[in-house]
């Protein structure tokens, strides 16, 4: 059995990434976790992930783009 990762709130800190979002990142070996904050109107560039993304919304609606189809994620 691997051996578990902690990481502290004091190691999880908020950087700036694009304009309009702070983010924080976590990376695993086959895992990334990242959490954002995000203004309203933020917008990313259009990209691609070599594995699957899981995103929730605590608050607020985010809008995917995902092969010409807009997608609206609402908070839980």
């Amino acid at each position: 059995m691997e051996k578990a990762t902690y990481y502290s709130l004091a190691q999880l800190t908020l950087e700036a990434d694009v304009v309009g979002a702070k983010m924080w990142g976590v990376a695993l070996e086959r895992t990334m976790l990242t959490y954002f904050e995000v203004q309203p109107r933020c917008r990313f560039e259009t990209h691609q992930h070599p594995g699957e993304q899981i995103t929730m919304v605590l608050s607020g609606t985010l809008f995917f783009e995902v092969n010409d189809e807009v997608i609206a994620v609402g908070e839980v």
